[in-house]
Order: structure tokens, then sequence, then C-alpha cells
């Protein structure tokens, strides 16, 4: 007599989310135990190698940030985070890009001084303004406000920005939003219309969750919600894997951590692989109770 395979029924909005929560810990537990350890016995880096681990290593804390994220009422923060690792990943292939020059290097280390420049100024011009909100600030406005002085008077910022992004038809210092001086779609488009409709499709809707307004929410029924938590959450994951393809050309991983092609392989499809086992499990239980 031929047994009868039972059916499976179809997985629940659950099972899959929890699918890509479990892959993103597989690849998270992984990276904390074989990577991390070899990346921090590099030594002489170059100033592109040290660029690309600074952006790995917060990939990486963003990651773990999004394991412990394991509800579904965490869908604003997860969205969030999933937003910065596109903008993070897209660094990391300007960075390794076959045109990088020794520019774009100076202009990455550049930015951080300049761009907290820019932010130190216009709270200090504010404050000449309103005396009586220093004592307001978060921050020590005193601290700030010779940051912002030394800056000043011996031109330093403005000599760094002439130099690396020079100016305007008008003569005006291009002051950068961004290291590479590119918006971010302008970034996404360097490398096709795979990342431009990335940037369209999936980063817009993350980016409903960064700003104020109603389109995060409005019309959107809790199981909707639910879906943004599960989109964000497996989005992350796959760029999450995928840095650390870029950090693994760069760093020579896969000749100094064993089996790492085959756990990389696991990692990609690590959600089908544990729908699998919920598979399984399920027609475990379905024998047994009959």
């Amino acid at each position: 007599m031929n047994e009868t395979i039972p059916e499976i029924p179809d997985f629940t909005a659950h099972e899959l989310i929890s699918s890509y929560h479990d892959g993103l810990r597989e690849a998270v537990d992984f990276v904390q135990s074989q990577v991390i350890g070899t990346l921090r016995g590099q030594i002489n880096l170059s100033q592109q190698e040290k660029a690309i681990m600074g952006i790995f290593l917060r990939i990486h804390a963003l990651a773990c940030s999004l394991v412990r994220l394991n509800n579904k009422v965490d869908f604003n923060a997860v969205a969030g985070i999933a937003r910065t690792v596109f903008e993070l990943l897209l660094d990391m292939r300007l960075l390794t890009s076959p045109n990088l020059r020794q520019q774009d290097l100076d202009c990455f280390f550049a930015f951080s001084e300049v761009d907290r420049f820019r932010k130190a100024r216009r709270i200090v011009e504010l404050q000449e303004k309103h005396p009586e909100l220093v004592d307001n600030s978060l921050l020590d406005s005193s601290k700030r406000k010779k940051f912002v002085e030394l800056r000043v008077k011996d031109k330093s910022i403005e000599k760094k920005v002439e130099s690396l992004w020079g100016r305007t038809p008008n003569a005006k210092l291009k002051w950068p939003d961004h290291w590479s001086g590119l918006s971010i779609r302008d970034r996404s488009t360097t490398f096709g219309p795979l990342y431009e409709q990335e940037y369209l499709e999936v980063y817009s809707l993350l980016s409903s969750y960064a700003h104020g307004g109603s389109s995060a929410y409005s019309g959107l029924t809790e199981k909707a919600l639910e879906s943004v938590y599960g989109i964000s959450l497996e989005y992350a994951r796959k760029l999450y894997i995928e840095s650390l393809l870029i950090c693994s050309k760069v760093f020579n991983l896969r000749e100094g951590i064993e089996s790492f092609t085959q756990v990389i392989a696991f990692l990609r499809n690590a959600p089908k692989q544990i729908l699998i086992e919920y598979s399984l499990k399920r027609l475990d239980g379905t024998r047994v109770s009959k």
C-alpha cells in the first residue's frame, strides 16, 4: 500500500520572517566568530583597506542590532537600519571601483572633518544670534566654538574643500554632502540599472520610515507593516552578505578562513534552507499525529 505524502500548508508570514531573521543571525554569528578576528589581524593597511574595513565593521554592528530587533513592532528601526546599510554598501562599491583615484580616498578621509565643521559652524552662528541657546545645548558649546574658530582662522577647511571638491562656475566652494560629491541616486546609477531600481523601489520605501509625515503608515494594515519589517530585514541581510563578499575580496578571506566559500554559499540561501527545516518538522509532526 502506497503511503500518502501529506501536503505542507503554505508558510505563514511569521515563518517567512523568522527564516529571514534566523538567516541573518547565522551570518552575524559567522562574521563575529570567524571574520572579525581575521580582520583585526591585518597589518600595514593601505588607505583603501582602512576605509573598507571601517565601513564593513559599521555594517556588521548594524547587523548585530538587527538580530536583536526580532519583533514586527520594530519595523521602523529595521527599515532605518536597512536604509543605512544600502548607503554604506554603495560606499564600499565606490571604494573598490577599478576607477578609484587617490583623490577619492583623500575625499573619503577628509569628509568627516569637513562635515563636522559645517554642522558645528551653523550652530555657532545660530548661538551668536541667540546667546541664550548656549546653555541649552546638549554638547559643549565652548569646545564647539573653539573647533570652528580655529579652522575659520587658518582657513584649513576651505582649503581642503577647494583642493578636493573644487568650486562652482560662480566661483563658490563646492561644499559636499557626501565624500564622493554625488547624490544617493547618482551613486546608485553608477553601478547600473539594478542598483537604480533598488534606489527607486526599496530605498524610497525605507526612507518613509526615516522621515516625518504619515506615508510610513497611512492606509497600511498591521499585516502590511509586518511585511515592511520582513522586507527590510531580508533586504538588509542580502546587503550584509554582499558587503562581506566585497570585504573577502579586499582581504582575501577565502584563503584565511577555512570553508569560507561553502559557508557563504549557505548564508546566501540560508532562509530557504531554514524553511526546508520547517517543512521537515511539519512532515514529522504530521506522521506522528497519524
